[in-house]
């Protein structure tokens, strides 16, 4: 990761009101596929920070409930097998639109 991508991230995280970063830290998405090696994420205006088989929000969300913010990820990493936070996770057939499938 870029000394600029570090800078980026950590001033995120010192600047976000703690309300914003308890929020942002439940937003994951589980990868069908564990990626090779970490990688810092942008995906439409939110930054993910992915390691193995999960990945983290860890801006303030935009859009982040989104299909298409979903599928945008999905493009950079693979199929997804979950998304959203523990309370409200993306609906079965919203994950399959987001992977590419028409669910059918």
């Amino acid at each position: 990761m870029s000394n600029r991508k570090v800078f980026a991230a950590a001033l995120c995280m010192v600047t976000m009101p703690a309300a914003v970063l308890a929020q942002t830290s439940q937003y994951t998405a589980a990868l069908a596929q564990p990626l090779a090696t970490p990688r810092d994420i942008f995906a439409r205006e939110n930054m993910w920070h992915c390691k193995d088989m999960t990945c983290l929000l860890v801006s303030r969300p935009i859009n982040v409930t989104s299909a298409t913010t979903c599928s945008v990820l999905r493009r950079q990493v693979g199929a997804l097998t979950f998304y959203g936070t523990s309370e409200h996770p993306m609906e079965a057939a919203d994950l399959a639109k987001c992977n590419g499938s028409s669910g059918r």
